[in-house]
């Protein structure tokens, strides 16, 4: 079983998110695709090919809260 950072998982999110196959991929690849996507300056094109849009663009925040180590409001549950 392969261990993942929290950040790692954020990846793991947006390439899910994305789909089209990518999600089938091993969590490597994954990982790999979803960070060339943070540093992409044509985000526009991915979101309007993506399967699930919203949850791509929301995993997006995510990472880059966390990376400020901001507190990220976009995978809350409820709870804070």
């Amino acid at each position: 079983m392969q261990l993942l950072s929290g950040l790692e998982y954020i990846l793991v999110a947006i390439a899910n998110a994305y789909g089209n196959g990518m999600d089938k991929k091993v969590w490597n690849e994954r990982i790999a695709w979803a960070r060339t996507v943070i540093n992409a300056t044509n985000k526009k094109g991915l979101f309007a090919t993506a399967d699930e849009p919203l949850l791509m663009r929301n995993a997006l925040n995510a990472y880059h809260d966390a990376c400020v180590g901001k507190r990220s409001s976009c995978f809350r549950n409820g709870s804070t």
